[in-house]
This record gives structure tokens, sequence and C-alpha cells, in this order.
């Protein structure tokens, strides 16, 4: 019996609540997306998949995975998501953080873009509404058509934007992963629920020979809503049941058989 990881966001987990109405049960929630790989393949399922995180997890999910003597992953190509995970802060104290940077200057902007813990922590004040004071340095900008309350969050995902980061770090913790995942002795299946931008991301992990890349014409996601059409998502953004059934069954698991990882 193949002991199998997963690892991936919460597109890679299941479990979500339903809200289609175009689906029956709604309320409830879609089955866990290890129980497709088990009743379809003889194997040993340990789910790593971490909802609303991306590939910047991954590299600790690969080692839990060697700790358990894991030799196969399935992994979703999913995008570092350091970079835009923001909520409120538990107290207003937290947003005074924000005013010892100078968020408008360029190289203080890519000090915190490059450094993902201190990101993290400013994004926490910066994604939130506060009115701003009229001493506020950091608020005595305007751009056109942009309300100043959303002056910061704007700022943050333009520089993000401009400098293509979503797209580098995404390559460079995927890359990371498997290099990891060579070091250990691990065979990676990689796959998309959404397509990345850049051609060149596959392409460099594809190469790698610890890496079989599964191609999904147009990703997970849209190649079902193409297929199933409104039916395809449970929840207006993970697929249904009946999707994630065809998918393990009809894509992942002859991806590992076609890599000689799965044999039965």
């Amino acid at each position: 019996m193949l002991r199998l990881g997963i690892i991936g966001s919460s597109y890679s987990s299941g479990s979500h609540k339903i809200t289609n109405p175009l689906l029956d049960n709604v309320g409830e929630h879609c089955q866990p997306i290890d129980k497709w790989f088990e009743k379809h393949a003889d194997v040993e399922v340990h789910n790593f998949a971490i909802p609303g995180r991306g590939s910047e997890e991954y590299h600790k999910s690969i080692i839990r995975a060697a700790k358990l003597g894991i030799d196969t992953v399935v992994l979703e190509m999913c995008s570092d998501r350091s970079q835009i995970i923001s909520r409120m802060p538990d107290n207003e104290d937290v947003y005074d953080d924000l005013l010892k940077y100078d968020c408008l200057d360029t190289e203080d902007l890519y000090k915190i873009a490059t450094d993902p813990h201190e990101l993290r922590k400013i994004t926490k004040s910066i994604a939130c509404y506060r009115d701003p004071s009229e001493t506020d340095p950091v608020w005595d900008i305007t751009i056109p058509g942009i309300k100043k309350e959303w002056l910061m969050p704007y700022v943050k995902f333009k520089v993000m934007e401009d400098m293509h980061s979503w797209n580098f770090w995404t390559l460079e913790k995927i890359y990371w992963t498997l290099e990891l995942a060579e070091q250990l002795d691990i065979n990676v299946l990689l796959w998309e629920y959404r397509r990345l931008k850049d051609s060149y991301l596959k392409e460099s992990l594809g190469a790698m020979e610890s890496a079989h890349y599964l191609d999904i014409p147009q990703g997970a996601q849209e190649y079902y809503i193409r297929e199933y059409g409104k039916k395809a998502l449970s929840d207006g953004d993970h697929l249904s049941d009946e999707c994630y059934e065809h998918l393990v069954k009809e894509w992942l698991i002859p991806g590992l058989k076609d890599a000689g990882w799965l044999t039965n």
C-alpha cells in the first residue's frame, strides 16, 4: 500500500460547506478529498493541506511527510499567500506599528515585501479600516479614484503587482519544496486548481527529476466548470463531491500511475 501525502490549500482538503442551491444536501459538508483516493486506489492518505494558506507552508509539509515515511505526495501548485493574508488586528495598537514605516518609499516597501514575517505583521494593519488623522504622514497623499481608507491596501497590492512578486515568490517556494523533496527521496505529483499565470513556472518545476507535472487543461476549476456548468462548484469556489471524485479518479490517480509511483 502506498503511503500518500497531500499538500495544498483548501482546494486539496475538501470538507467545505455546500451552499450551491443547484446541489443536493445544501448546508452539509463535502467529503474530504482523502476519501476519493482511498476509494479508488490502494493508498494510505495523510493530508497536510492547510485551508487559507499557500506554498509558503509547503516545505514544512514535506518535512512532516518525511517524518511519517511518506515517499510520494500530490502537491497543488498554489500561489504564495504570505503577502495577501490580511485580517483585522486584535487591537488598535497593531495599527500603530505601521507609522514607523514610510510605506510609500520604494526601498522600505521592498524590505517589507522580502520579509514574509514582517509583511504579515504589517498587512494586519494596512488591510483594515481606521479613519486616518490629518497628522499621519503615511496618509498625506491622494490617488484619484482611490478612497482614502483604501489607500494603503492599494499601495501594497500595486507594488506587488508591478514587481510580479506573487509569481516570483510562488516559484521560489515551490522550487525550494521540490529541492527538499528530492533530498528526502519524496516523489511529487504537481497539479493546478487554478492556472498559474506564467508558463515558466510549470516548465521549471516539471523539469526536476523528483517531480511529475499533471497538465489539467486550464486548471481543475476551469476544466470542471466547462464540463459541469453551475453544478461544478459546491460553494462558488471549491469543487463539488462529484467533481472532486472525478478529479481524483480520472486525473490524479492516473497521474501517479503514469509516473510509476502507484501500481494498483
